[in-house]
């Protein structure tokens, strides 16, 4: 009875989950060797999960560090020293040579892609370009909370399950 229970509770929240509204990236970038900053950069990206009318995912929020130095937030599109669209693609490059921009206490920045596996990464105080690198990145897609919630559900009803077996054989 109780496992009824669980396998009722179980399908009632996976009713309840909404549609997803965004997806989220981790991105490491690294700076090609024997650049003479040591450029280092991890990001947090929040797309849409609907493409655009460029075939890509619009990016609604950027968090992170470059150089150590925290992001605070997206950039507008085109701010002072750079041409963005702030838009993610599935396939390598990730951005168009427009790309990501990012405001920081240093300025604005951008990171856009060059070819497959090649990216560039520039950050503007107002004045110059006081990081230019090209180099590499990495991504990873984090796992949204409702695919948690429905991976520990079911490792429940699994458990609840091997439990209730084991008690019908000790009887």
């Amino acid at each position: 009875m109780k496992f009824q229970a669980l396998a009722v509770a179980a399908v009632a929240a996976i009713a309840a989950v909404a549609p997803a509204n965004a997806a989220t990236f981790l991105l490491t970038y690294t700076a090609d060797a024997g650049t003479p900053l040591p450029t280092t950069a991890s990001l947090t990206i929040t797309t849409s999960n609907h493409h655009n009318t460029a075939g890509g995912f619009d990016i609604l929020s950027a968090s992170g560090t470059v150089n150590g130095v925290a992001i605070t937030g997206l950039a507008p599109l085109n701010p002072a020293g750079f041409n963005t669209d702030n838009v993610y693609f599935a396939a390598d490059p990730i951005f168009t040579s427009s790309g990501l921009g990012w405001t920081s206490a240093i300025g604005t920045g951008n990171l856009w892609g060059n070819s497959p596996g090649s990216y560039s990464l520039y950050e503007f105080d107002g004045n110059s370009y006081v990081t230019a690198t090209t180099g590499t990145l990495s991504t990873i897609a984090v796992p949204e909370p409702a695919t948690w919630a429905l991976l520990m559900i079911g490792f429940g009803m699994v458990g609840a399950a091997a439990r209730r077996r084991k008690a019908v054989v000790a009887a």
